[in-house]
C-alpha cells in the first residue's frame, strides 16, 4: 500500500474568501496544506491582507492598532491551539453555515431531519475544526455575542448549559451504536474531543479562524485571553511598523468615506427620481381606473 499525503485545499478559507469577495480579487485557492499548523498560518496572512486591502476594514486610530497587533497575536498563538496529535490530519468535510435555518424537518411534532441545505461552502478543514463544539446552540454564533446587549443576556452560561445538553444526547448516541461511527480514530469519541475543544480553549481559537480579523473586545478574544494572560506581549510589532499601518488605514478610510458619501448621494438622488416617477404612475393608474369605472357605469346606464 502507497504512503498518503493529506492536504486541506484553501477553499477551507471560505469565510475570509468571502469576504474578500466583497472587497477586492483574492489570491488564487489552488494551493494545498500538508498540516493544520501551516492552514492556520495561511489564515492568519489572509486576515492581514484583508484588513490591509479592505478600505472600510477600520472604524478610527484606535481600532487600526488594535486589529493590527491581534493579528500578529493570532499567528503567534497558533502553536498554542494545534492539535498535535491531529496537526498531520486527518482532514474532514466541514460545512461552517449548519444552523437550524438549513435543516429541514418533517413536520413540528416529530422534527426528523429528512434534509440539510446550504452545502456550498462546504470544506476540507483540519479535523480540530470538526470537532468543536457547534456554533449554533444559541443561534446567534459566539463571535456576535455581545455583552453590551439590553435586556443582558448571559451567553456564555446559557451556551455551556445548551451544550452539556448538547454533548450528553451525543454520548447516549455514541453508545447506543454498536460500531461507534462517531470516532473516527481508535479510542476517540466526538463527544470527548468536543468537551476537550471547549476546555482548552480551541473551540474559541476556531471562532476567531471563522471570522477573520476581530475587534479585542471580541468574545472569542476575551476568552483566549483567560487562557493565555500574557498575549499583549506576543505581538512582535514595533511602534514604526504599527504607527506606518495605522496612518495608511487611516488615510484608506477618509478616501473610503469621500468615495461612500459621493456614491451615497448618487443612491438618494435616484431613489428621489424613483419615488417621484412611482408616484407619478400610480397617480395616472388611479385615474386610468377611475376613468374605466366610470365609462362602464355610463355603459350600464
Amino acid at each position: 500500500m502507497g504512503v498518503f499525503l493529506w492536504v486541506v485545499c484553501q477553499l477551507s478559507l471560505q469565510s475570509t474568501l468571502v469576504a474578500l469577495a466583497y472587497t477586492r480579487p483574492v489570491d488564487d485557492v489552488s494551493r494545498t496544506f500538508s498540516s493544520t499548523t501551516e492552514y492556520f498560518h495561511h489564515v492568519a496572512e489572509q486576515d492581514l491582507r484583508h484588513l490591509r486591502e479592505q478600505p472600510n476594514s477600520i472604524d478610527n486610530i484606535d481600532d487600526a492598532r488594535s486589529k493590527y497587533t491581534h493579528c500578529g497575536i493570532f499567528k503567534a498563538i497558533t502553536s498554542h491551539f494545534v492539535s498535535k496529535k491531529h496537526d498531520r490530519g486527518p482532514f474532514k468535510l466541514v460545512c461552517d453555515d449548519m444552523r437550524f435555518g438549513n435543516i429541514l424537518v418533517n413536520n413540528a411534532k416529530d422534527l426528523k431531519i429528512v434534509a440539510v441545505v446550504d452545502w456550498e461552502w462546504a470544506y476540507a478543514a483540519p479535523y480540530q475544526m470538526l470537532y468543536s463544539p457547534p456554533r449554533w446552540l444559541l443561534i446567534k454564533k459566539p463571535i456576535h455575542w455581545d455583552v453590551d446587549d439590553l435586556p443582558h443576556v448571559s451567553y456564555l452560561s446559557q451556551y455551556k448549559s445548551q451544550f452539556q445538553k448538547f454533548v450528553q444526547i451525543l454520548e447516549e448516541e455514541e453508545s447506543q451504536r454498536a460500531q461507534d461511527v462517531a470516532s473516527t480514530l481508535s479510542g476517540e469519541r466526538m463527544s470527548s474531543l468536543m468537551r476537550q475543544s471547549m476546555d482548552d480553549g480551541k473551540f474559541w481559537f476556531h471562532e476567531l479562524v471563522y471570522s477573520s480579523f476581530e475587534s479585542a473586545d471580541n468574545p472569542a478574544w476575551v476568552a483566549i485571553r483567560e487562557i493565555i494572560p500574557n498575549l499583549d506581549e506576543l505581538a512582535a510589532v514595533s511602534d514604526t511598523e504599527s504607527n506606518a499601518f495605522v496612518n495608511n488605514k487611516m488615510e484608506q478610510l477618509r478616501l473610503y468615506d469621500v468615495e461612500w458619501a459621493a456614491m451615497k448621494k448618487e443612491i438618494d438622488r435616484e431613489n428621489t427620481e424613483f419615488e417621484v416617477l412611482k408616484e407619478k404612475i400610480e397617480k395616472e393608474d388611479a385615474i386610468e381606473i377611475r376613468n374605466q369605472v366610470e365609462q362602464e357605469q355610463a355603459g350600464d346606464d
